[in-house]
């Protein structure tokens, strides 16, 4: 991926902007990250020489296309800019893609996605390619309070009434704190967790973190712990 000047990204989730901080930092100069639309344009502004604009599709206060909309009229040179959403539909890929954006992502996202889009190569929303791993045995939603947003949602693998492996696509900062909604067996527990460690991608490994959970009450570590038992009896 070459190297970019600056990288603005734009998303109302906390956890989300420093994902995308932590993934874009050694390939930028700096990446700042703003919650709304009208922050994004003031940075912008302020900002001639940021080269890339990273901004979730759908948002309270407008939504990316809005932001697309701004970088268009802007005189030359402008910033790139990759639309990301959590619910990628095909008429909304095509309508970004026909209003000059160079990529419509899932989140969470990838940096090779991200670098394919800056290439010049079109990059629309797709399942990730197969890497050998364990099965999953349920869905992670990242809680944050007052959210507008549908929550992420990261696969669950190597479940135990400890922790979990998460498929994040990407990394998390160690010490990273997360509550989370375990859906489990059409079961859900909220829980608090803390990213513990991180494992870069490969081929053939997906990239994800280890969390570690914390102060689970008594009834919710029974309950995780039937969850988790069903899980081994049903494979």
């Amino acid at each position: 991926m070459e190297f970019l000047s600056k990288v603005l990204v734009v998303d109302e989730s906390k956890l989300f902007r420093k994902f995308m901080q932590v993934l874009l930092a050694p390939y930028s100069e700096s990446v700042v990250a703003v919650a709304d639309g009208r922050d994004a344009c003031a940075r912008l502004a302020e900002h001639p020489d940021i080269s890339l604009v990273l901004s979730d599709v759908g948002r309270r206060d407008g939504d990316g296309f809005a932001i697309l909309s701004f970088v268009r009229e802007r005189a030359e040179p402008r910033p790139g800019v990759v639309l990301l959403t959590a619910h990628p539909r095909d008429e909304e890929a095509q309508r970004a893609i026909q209003l000059g954006a160079l990529g419509y992502l899932s989140k969470p996202t990838t940096l090779h996605a991200i670098r394919r889009a800056c290439s010049g190569r079109t990059e629309i929303a797709r399942r990730p390619p197969l890497r050998a791993k364990r099965p999953s045995v349920g869905t992670a939603l990242l809680i944050e309070p007052a959210a507008q947003h549908a929550p992420l949602a990261f696969e669950i693998h190597d479940l135990s009434v400890s922790g979990a492996f998460l498929e994040t696509q990407g990394p998390v900062p160690v010490g990273t704190e997360l509550s989370l909604a375990l859906v489990l067996d059409g079961e859900t527990l909220e829980v608090r967790a803390r990213v513990v460690r991180i494992q870069e991608p490969s081929w053939a490994n997906v990239a994800g973190v280890g969390v570690r959970f914390e102060e689970l009450s008594d009834a919710t570590r029974r309950a995780l712990d039937a969850c988790i038992e069903r899980a081994a009896g049903a494979h």
